[in-house]
């Protein structure tokens, strides 16, 4: 997908939609791969159009967008548990 196959239109109104930019940044909401390349599609089309997203949106999330980028379709973060000791358990 590109801003060309989204339109300029349809980008300023994904990034003017109050929220809608923090959703497609939230990797912890797709489940399935044709989702997370769609998230990512659209996240690539507005990373294309740096004029227009400088309009819009902020700093530290044009920088988001730059790394979800960066980071590709695919990227899960890995996640680092912690337990208990075992003699907390009674």
């Amino acid at each position: 997908m590109c801003v060309r196959c989204v339109g300029v239109q349809g980008v300023s109104m994904i990034v003017g939609t109050a929220g809608f930019v923090e959703y497609l940044l939230d990797r912890k909401t797709e489940f399935h791969v044709s989702g997370m390349r769609a998230k990512y599609d659209v996240i690539r089309a507005i990373d294309a159009s740096p004029s227009l997203a400088a309009t819009h949106i902020n700093a530290p999330t044009r920088t988001q967008i730059h790394e979800y980028v960066r980071q590709g379709a695919h990227y899960a973060p890995l996640t680092v548990g912690v337990m208990a000791p075992v003699s907390n358990f009674k």
